[in-house]
């Protein structure tokens, strides 16, 4: 639950009422303590109201959950900050009982607070190259991925061999993710480029725009997040001479996945497209189905049945009849606006899919319970009689596609580990 926490705040923006005085540092140091003493007249009149919907009780209760679960602040350590076009962003490491975290708190230029988050420390493993990564097969090159008004860090990875290759381009999954899609000490956009381009594949991998841009509208939908820049993704890869135009694919994990089918019609030069651990059932489903499961995996408890009902009812009401855009983001499941859950209802990946011309891979692990296998059943079930599609199911294989064994938890995604070769080779 604290993941799912974690990510409530997240997404996140906040409330204010009047400017502020005074550097970005001391405004975010006197943000947490009046989080921390239960101020949260202070704490609410310090955020921007025109970012978000976010109420004074919304923002008591989610700090109250975050304080039961880590066991409360104890003390505050170093603060850092850095600047941005809009504002800055303050780091104040945040020692709770039950471990240490980077709190970020955003600041516009006008002194207002726009966001804030909890991020779990740096890891104390680092990622290593696993052995089937020979540096001396690619070459990589830092290049600059401009989407709409946003400028993307990419790496293209090419293969060290004549002639022109083929090119697989790496979609992010839900989350503001980097280029490598970092989940504690594991990188596997990193492992498949370099891999890939161990064995002659080029590969272009980018920073999400969710993990670059800090003024996001607040009712971006699943086109802003991931369809826009993965088609400049594209277009800018066909212009590179190493790369073969009529071989480039889209690899898309978790949600990049379930968006793929979208981007392989609007993109219509696509060779084919690779669902990793993509969801063909609806978002709300699989969201209800990994509360369950998570909260499932603790001892039975009265705040767990109220979360599962608490998230039910969210989803209900995605579902409804009663449904619109004007629908408060503090209502939806996980606070995410109104715009992008009717972005979600009215994509219907499974279908988009059925209509491609083009080759389709999925691929699945059986551990998976994020993506289960009753979503690659349904991939089957659907698209199992065409001959341009494929399928490949792991049974060792968890969402990161990790090796493991038994019913996977949100620990394993924090254990450094790496995909395996004979991935990396189907």
């Amino acid at each position: 639950m604290k993941k799912l926490l974690l990510l409530l705040i997240g997404i996140s923006a906040m409330h204010q009422a009047h400017a502020q005085s005074g550097n970005a540092k001391d405004i975010a140091t006197q943000f947490l303590q009046h989080l921390n003493t239960g101020n949260y007249d202070e704490a609410f009149a310090s955020i921007d109201a025109e970012k978000t919907k976010l109420t004074k009780e919304k923002l008591s209760t989610t700090w109250a959950k975050v304080a039961k679960q880590l066991g409360g602040l104890d003390s505050m350590g170093e603060v850092s900050a850095e600047k941005f076009k809009e504002g800055e962003i303050v780091h104040i490491i945040a020692n709770f009982r039950n471990g240490k975290f980077d709190f970020q708190v955003t600041i516009a230029a006008d002194k207002k607070i726009t966001g804030f988050f909890l991020v779990a420390p740096k890891p104390k493993a680092q990622w290593k190259a696993p052995d089937y990564i020979s540096s001396k097969n690619f070459t990589e090159k830092s290049i600059n991925l401009h989407s709409g008004k946003y400028d993307l860090p990419a790496i293209l990875t090419l293969p060290n061999t004549k002639g022109k290759c083929a090119l697989i381009i790496l979609v992010h999954g839900s989350g503001a993710h980097d280029m490598d899609e970092s989940i504690g000490p594991n990188k596997p956009f990193k492992e498949l480029a370099e891999g890939l381009s161990s064995k002659g594949i080029a590969v272009l991998r980018y920073n999400k725009r969710t993990y670059v841009a800090h003024d996001l509208d607040s009712n971006i939908t699943l086109k802003e997040e991931v369809v826009d820049d993965a088609l400049e993704a594209i277009k800018l890869a066909a212009q590179f001479p190493e790369i073969d135009g009529k071989r480039i694919y889209v690899l898309g994990h978790s949600l990049g996945g379930m968006v793929a089918p979208w981007i392989a019609k609007d993109a219509k030069n696509l060779a084919g497209i690779i669902l990793f651990a993509a969801p063909a059932r609806p978002m709300d489903e699989l969201l209800l189905e990994q509360y369950k499961y998570l909260i499932g995996l603790q001892p039975q408890s009265a705040e767990g049945k109220a979360e599962i009902e608490k998230i039910e009812k969210a989803v209900a009401l995605v579902r409804g009849k009663d449904f619109n855009i004007n629908t408060p983001a503090a209502k939806l499941p996980l606070g995410m606006p109104a715009a992008y859950w009717l972005s979600l209802n009215k994509y219907k990946q499974v279908t988009v899919a059925e209509k491609l011309s083009c080759k389709i891979l999925v691929m699945q692990g059986q551990r998976d319970y994020n993506v289960t296998i009753d979503d690659y059943d349904f991939w089957r079930l659907k698209l199992g009689n065409n001959k341009k599609v494929s399928f490949k199911l792991y049974d060792k294989l968890n969402h990161l596609f990790h090796e493991g064994v038994g019913k996977a938890t949100p620990q394993e995604l924090e254990e450094a580990n790496h995909i395996p070769e004979y991935v990396i080779d189907h």
